[in-house]
């Protein structure tokens, strides 16, 4: 048996991905499920829908 079926169906992990307005990839989370890390995606997306920061002029 060479395990084709099992090789073609089986999952790869999975991964977090955080993708600003831009496209370019804001947060890359380590493979999951053991990597997941919801705070850290959490945290990067309030930073980008943040309303910008006042400057003083």
């Amino acid at each position: 048996m060479k395990g084709s079926a099992q090789s073609a169906y089986s999952a790869w992990p999975d991964r977090i991905y955080v993708v600003d307005k831009k496209g370019k990839i804001a947060m890359k989370g380590a493979p999951g499920p053991r990597g997941f890390d919801p705070s850290a995606a959490e945290t990067c997306l309030k930073k980008l829908l943040a309303p910008p920061k006042k400057t003083d002029k």
